[in-house]
């Protein structure tokens, strides 16, 4: 009985060793594995592009030298673009440079192609399976490094690498397939981003009359043939604050595939009878009805290019005029910035019977500032002081005077331009005179900068400035259209630099009892002394003579 019970556990061992021998087979050239992909919307299509071979020596059944080579399709690019990452002339086997490169530079890589393939610039095999349920497995795969792709997505998947390659089993002592090769996608919502510079520089200060460039930059959602045409939504609206003057010309629509590094092309030149988009700048409204400033309603089945491969990225650039309405952030006005703000509408249900959609919004912001003198008595600032005159300049030398229009008693606003209408603008400003105004003067309108204020005329009875009034508006990066405080320290929390001014009322000699006149009536007296005893000497002599 212990004879039969050892036996059966010799045989029970045996199968156990044989069966552990058969899970493992030897490698071979023709081994295929599955790549299971993981956070995929259901519905989006995902593709496996192969883009390196892996050598295998069938009769050691293990790698050689070298390993991993790019397949035929992309060893060209390769060599043009990223020559360090492969062999030279007909030499295609991946470099080590490529295994040592940052993490960063990788990144790049894939992304840039990942653009390739999506423009159809090279052609590489793939294989393409349809997610469910969040995951997706594509199988009968070669060995090799893939790229995997997804479209049709509603959300933003970044391009992801994975190994699909022979790997050492030290317990097996054997090399064998890794597979299911496992990669979770990465993505991001649809966005829309917005960014304002102006004409002279790229910061988000402005001036009237100044001219501001825009740029809204909205991811193009991707929907699976199965979505009902009349829900693929994707418009793109803007809308400019009081402030701003919309050129409606300037409007310039770009496509990309790749995103902003890719591949473009200029949607604007078909703008007549344009197929891609329906542009309104008057009377123009969004989905809910609420007027804007601009809109494109694009036609999306139309966002593509020549190789029906539609784009990933739309970006719309205009430019707008800050105008005459254009404020200063105050304890009067809580507004602090000529606000734009950029609303992209998309389908977030494609397939329903129904159109639903998604509002995603950016805003850009600019600022403009003022200036507030207050004139007083040099020797009493209780004393205002109206009707000195000023000219503003970004000179020291006064050259160029800024044009302004008047709005009230002392208060101005920098104007449009030199011509404005319906207004005469002029470039000389006055100190108010008149209840609150008196001693004030108020300029609005500017932007950041030094500026240089020069009296061409004093208050009455006061004496004219020998030199400009230097006045630099600043404001703390980044902007919020409060200003820092003014060269007195006596500003408030809004946009305004304020800073007093004196004049002082004549040159003026030493009045009586002063040391100078002291000195004088001394002399006077002394000659005159002195010209007396002259005169009775004289008389005497005469007398004696």
């Amino acid at each position: 009985m212990k004879f039969m019970r050892k036996v059966t556990a010799l045989f029970l061992a045996l199968a156990m060793i044989l069966g552990m021998a058969v899970s493992v087979s030897a490698i071979g050239s023709t081994d295929t594995g599955t790549i299971r992909v993981t956070d995929a919307e259901t519905g989006v299509n995902v593709t496996a592009y192969r883009l390196m071979d892996v050598n295998i020596d069938d009769a050691a059944d293990q790698p050689v030298d070298p390993v991993y080579e790019w397949v035929g399709a992309l060893a060209d690019w390769v060599r043009d673009h990223y020559p360090t990452y492969i062999g030279k002339g007909a030499d295609n086997s991946v470099q080590e440079a490529f295994s040592k490169e940052s993490t960063d530079n990788i990144a790049a890589f894939y992304d840039a192609l990942a653009a390739q393939i999506r423009s159809r610039s090279i052609t590489l095999d793939g294989d393409t399976a349809t997610a469910a349920d969040g995951a997706v497995d594509i199988t009968g795969l070669t060995m090799g490094n893939y790229l995997v792709l997804v479209e049709n997505g509603m959300k933003v998947y970044s391009p992801s690498a994975v190994n699909l390659v022979p790997v050492w089993n030290d317990e097996m002592d054997a090399w064998e397939m890794s597979t299911p090769a496992e990669v979770t996608l990465k993505y991001k919502e649809v966005s829309v981003t917005k960014t304002a510079e102006t004409a002279d520089d790229s910061d988000i200060t402005a001036s009237i009359g100044d001219r501001v460039n825009y740029t809204v930059t909205a991811d193009v959602p991707g929907y699976p043939a199965a979505t009902l045409d009349d829900n693929k939504t994707f418009n793109i609206y803007d809308t400019l604050q009081a402030g701003l003057t919309l050129d409606a010309g300037s409007i310039q629509v770009t496509g990309y595939v790749g995103g902003t590094a890719g591949t473009a092309t200029n949607l604007t030149a078909v703008n007549a009878g344009n197929t891609y988009y329906t542009l309104t700048t008057t009377g123009a409204a969004d989905l809910d009805g609420a007027g804007v400033s601009f809109s494109l309603v694009f036609n999306y089945d139309n966002l593509k290019n020549e190789d029906d491969v539609k784009f990933d990225t739309i970006q719309v650039a205009y430019s707008a005029v800050v105008d005459k309405d254009a404020f200063v952030f105050s304890d009067t006005n809580q507004e602090s910035n000529l606000g734009n703000t950029a609303k992209l509408s998309y389908s977030n249900n494609p397939y329903g019977a129904e159109e639903s959609y998604k509002d995603v919004t950016a805003d850009a912001k600019v600022y403009t500032y003022g200036i507030k003198i207050t004139k007083v008595d040099s020797d009493d600032d209780r004393i205002l002081l109206p009707g000195a005159v000023f000219t503003v300049s970004l000179s020291e030398n006064g050259s160029n005077p800024i044009h302004f229009v008047k709005t009230g008693d002392g208060i101005y606003r920098k104007a449009e331009s030199g011509t404005e209408a319906g207004v005469t603008p002029v470039t000389t400003v006055t100190v108010g005179s008149a209840d609150d105004a008196q001693g004030n003067l108020t300029l609005s309108g500017l932007d950041a900068g030094t500026y240089y204020l020069t009296e061409t005329k004093a208050p009455d009875g006061y004496n004219k400035l020998g030199s400009p009034v230097e006045i630099t508006i600043t404001d703390t990066d980044p902007a919020d259209g409060i200003v820092n405080d003014g060269a007195d320290g006596a500003d408030g929390a809004d946009g305004y630099v304020e800073q007093r001014v004196e004049n002082s009322d004549g040159f003026q000699l030493p009045t009586t009892g002063g040391i100078g006149t002291v000195l004088f009536m001394a002399g006077g007296v002394l000659l005159m002394g002195l010209g007396v005893i002259v005169l009775v000497f004289v008389s005497l002599r005469r007398r004696r003579s």
